[in-house]
């Protein structure tokens, strides 16, 4: 903790609890360790708060999440649940990995922004069964890369306003977090799910007790990820420095990659920027399948246009553009107020508009428009615009900009971003 938390130390420090041993060893040792700071008197009044997200997923879920709260009651920690529902679309644990990120980061934005950094309790084994569901999916590199008890990005969360999310106990392993809890009598919540094998990382944690005979255990499969993450900050090093030669930024949230010169670069660059690229523009947390960045490249270099994970590409006197796809953000709509992020890019401030909204340009107003020369006019389609109703009033950077004043996120910019990594 002394290694990984911001300095000087926030005065409140939230810890995501889930209720199973690990996490619940980690709201213990963390007491622990702030009952120390505290001693200091340089340091603040440092408080910890837990966290539970309620999936609703069991019967039994709002239970346990009082469990949770009772225990850490016995702490002296504050404790607050968080209520998620599932849609019922897309990947169950995927869905319900990513919905306990963002409602931990929106609750804090909204109702505690003192809290300086979030706690989750990954542990070894942890590293260890990801590394070997990312191999089962074929990624490459940057997949098979280790999680990071403070991952290279955190300055850039916290730029957007979000908290760093830190990993204190990934050199422990289970069986020793669970010990731990034994000796101070402490009990966790042994979540069914984990024993059901409809789940790809229920199977593989399984499985690993006969990998260990054959020498692929949890410490070779940490080790295995670690070199990759070495070799995934060189080949960001690399990135970043083609980049500046290859990819330009003609308008904010539009990509042009020089085809000529894009196709002298090793494979792997490429499709690392093209990652990089359509993750600004979708600002989604995961990038594309390997296999669909391979085809979007193809595409490209046969001289077509492709869609990919919410991005969309179009080939163009020799270069490769790539943008926002129209039909991701078609129904996307926010206030002008210059405070309400659009598509989690753009914030307008529509300048003596009264009540205009961010809507995107959509095709049928492009015609209308001069657009850039050099630029297919497509690749504005998904550009925001503002409206009053449906009049369509100000385009950013294109149209009666003077209506309008736009800021783009940092953590979009192809080049700024690309930093991060």
């Amino acid at each position: 903790m002394a290694r990984l938390c911001p300095a000087p130390l926030p005065d409140v420090i939230a810890i995501m609890v889930s209720g199973g041993s690990d996490s619940l060893a980690l709201m213990m040792l963390a007491q622990d360790w702030a009952e120390e700071m505290r001693k200091d008197p340089d340091n603040g009044p440092l408080r910890l708060i837990a966290i539970t997200v309620d999936h609703g997923l069991r019967a039994e879920s709002a239970a346990e999440a009082e469990q949770v709260a009772k225990i850490a009651h016995d702490l002296g920690i504050d404790h607050v649940t968080l209520q998620w529902k599932w849609d019922g679309t897309g990947n169950l644990q995927a869905a319900a990995r990513a919905a306990r990120y963002s409602l931990v980061q929106d609750w804090r934005r909204r109702k505690r922004p003192e809290i300086g950094a979030i706690l989750v309790g990954h542990t070894r084994d942890d590293q260890a069964e990801t590394f070997l569901m990312r191999l089962s999916r074929g990624s490459g590199v940057e997949g098979l890369a280790a999680m990071k008890a403070l991952p290279l990005s955190h300055n850039a969360a916290r730029a957007a306003g979000a908290a760093p999310v830190i990993r204190p106990l990934l050199w422990a392993r289970r069986d020793a977090l669970r010990a731990a809890l034994r000796a101070r009598g402490m009990t966790w919540i042994d979540d069914p799910s984990n024993e059901n094998e409809d789940f790809l990382r229920v199977r593989i944690r399984k499985a690993m007790v006969d990998f260990e005979d054959i020498g692929l255990g949890t410490d070779t499969l940490t080790r295995t990820a670690a070199h990759m993450s070495r070799a995934t900050v060189a080949l960001w090093a690399r990135a970043a420095d083609v980049a500046a030669k290859v990819v330009s930024e003609p308008y904010p949230g539009v990509l042009r990659f020089d085809l000529a010169d894009f196709g002298k670069i090793e494979e792997e660059t490429q499709l690392r920027l093209l990652a990089h690229g359509i993750g600004c523009l979708t600002q989604a947390p995961y990038r594309p399948r390997l296999s669909s960045l391979e085809a979007l490249a193809e595409a490209a270099f046969a001289g077509r246009g492709a869609t990919l994970h919410g991005a969309q590409s179009f080939v163009h006197e020799g270069g490769l553009i790539l943008v926002r796809e129209l039909r991701a953000v078609a129904d996307y709509e926010s206030p002008a107020d210059g405070v309400a992020a659009w598509d989690g890019r753009w914030r307008i401030k529509g300048r003596r508009l009264g009540e205009a909204v961010i809507r995107p340009l959509g095709a049928q107003s492009l015609a209308a428009l001069d657009l850039p020369k050099g630029l297919p006019k497509a690749a504005f389609q998904s550009y925001p615009a503002l409206w009053a109703g449906p009049a369509l009033v100000a385009v950013p950077f294109l149209a009666r900009e003077g209506l309008c004043a736009p800021q783009y996120e940092t953590s979009a910019e192809f080049h700024r971003s690309i930093l991060s990594h």
